[in-house]
């Protein structure tokens, strides 16, 4: 069965696939064990979380929003921040955009990075990060002996896109290829999560990850922190770009940081884990 196929698939089958793999989780997507640099060994998810294993979440979840780490004592609920949209007030989430009963393989947007957090734990994992696992200084996410996101989207550091040094506008989905087909409505670029079957890296576990550049970015434990003259605030990586990057978003590269209570259309995530 390819990762693509099990997309929208409950739970607890996810979790019973997973026994059978080298890598930690109870639930969620498919993972694959990929090394860093210098031999560390890790899990990420192959593709990006969907509505329909949020959707999960939001049903089985016992966890209390707020304790799911220390910097998101402020979150009070795992919901995506969908509303109605008005003429006078349109809204970049609005209701269309959480739908898991009609697009359960869409990935999972309008969640903020303490939602991107719980999720991962309730499912047995944690929001990549650290190699080895923990959080990591924003300042190290483009070191693949560090990251777990890069490592996995550069292949270690030898390529600047998850497919190779040379940029490719048809191959994953952003902005070269949205405007090519989806002009009136870029929203609806975005299909299921294992759909960009080309936008993989080049060889070995790389090769079954999707969308690691494109579609939507995806939030990581690479975090700062930033000091106003009111306190201050956690800036938390987007990584990978989404459907309305171009060329130089769209790398492995780290270009985008919001604060951790940022939602959008554009914003999901996915999970890594340490081997069993």
């Amino acid at each position: 069965m390819t990762a693509g196929s099990r997309g929208g698939l409950a739970a607890s089958e996810d979790a019973a696939a997973g026994a059978a793999t080298p890598c930690k989780g109870k639930a969620g997507a498919q993972m694959v064990l990929l090394s860093a640099p210098g031999g560390s060994a890790y899990c990420i998810d192959t593709i990006e979380v969907t509505q329909a294993q949020y959707a999960q979440f939001l049903k089985s979840s016992t966890a209390t929003p707020g304790s799911e780490h220390p910097r998101c004592a402020d979150n009070r609920s795992y919901e995506p921040n969908v509303g109605p949209s008005y003429p006078y007030e349109p809204r970049d989430c609005d209701l269309s955009l959480w739908t898991p009963d009609a697009t359960p393989e869409k990935p999972v947007v309008c969640v903020d990075w303490c939602d991107a957090v719980a999720y991962c734990q309730w499912a047995g994992k944690h929001l990549c990060g650290k190699v080895g696992g923990g959080d990591l200084a924003i300042d190290q996410a483009d070191d693949p002996t560090s990251s777990e996101w890069f490592n996995a989207c550069s292949s270690g550091g030898t390529f600047a896109y998850p497919y190779g040094d040379k940029y490719e506008p048809q191959t994953c989905l952003g902005a070269d290829r949205t405007n090519q087909s989806h002009a009136g409505d870029p929203v609806s670029a975005v299909g299921p999560a294992s759909e960009h079957r080309a936008c993989v890296g080049k060889a070995g576990g790389n090769a079954s990850i999707v969308d690691l550049s494109g579609s939507v970015e995806e939030w990581t434990d690479e975090c700062t922190w930033y000091a106003t003259s009111e306190g201050g605030g956690w800036l938390c990586a987007l990584r990978g770009g989404d459907y309305l990057s171009d060329a130089d978003g769209l790398a492995c590269k780290l270009t985008s940081r919001r604060n951790i209570g940022a939602t959008s259309a554009h914003f999901g995530f996915r999970c890594c884990s340490e081997p069993r």
